[in-house]
């Protein structure tokens, strides 16, 4: 999961670079509100992270649980509003799409990225509130689960 993790980080810094390189060749220059981008990651940081923790613990005791992982960072990926803004997303649908823990980090990305505005530092606060809490209870979970490690291996 380290390894994983590690190579999303690296496609994340290209993915960053190119998209400099693309605005300082093609388009506009970045606004300032780009030194944001740490903040508004940290919530997908949190979750990354409360995920890799859960799959760890699980895994060496349900081997095919590593293949559920590609179907469930698709539907993070279909049930956000990466392809499309939340605005545009129907009202009776958004609730949904809000449960999404990706949606804030996503919606405050193309905030600060496309609009040039601040992000809403309260909306990213309890989005990072819940992922540091779903990241507590998955290294509690990981530390309980981790004594059986060796007998199921």
């Amino acid at each position: 999961f380290v390894a994983v993790a590690a190579s999303v980080d690296v496609q994340l810094l290209i993915g960053l670079w190119l998209l400099v390189a693309g605005t300082l060749v093609f388009g506009p220059s970045l606004s300032w509100t780009f030194v944001w981008m740490p903040v508004v990651m940290l919530p997908a940081l949190l979750l990354a992270l409360a995920l890799m923790f859960f799959f760890g613990a699980v895994t060496p005791y349900l081997r095919d649980v590593g293949a559920l992982i590609p179907f469930i960072s698709t539907a993070l990926l279909f049930f956000s509003p990466a392809f499309i803004p939340l605005a545009v997303i129907p009202t009776e649908y958004q609730p949904y799409i809000m449960a999404n823990p990706l949606t804030v980090t996503i919606e405050s990305l193309r905030t600060i990225l496309f609009l040039g505005i601040s992000p809403d530092l309260r909306t990213i606060a309890i989005s990072c509130g819940w992922t540091a809490m779903a990241l507590a209870v998955a290294i509690v979970f990981f530390r309980r689960a981790k004594s059986g490690f060796a007998d199921v291996v």
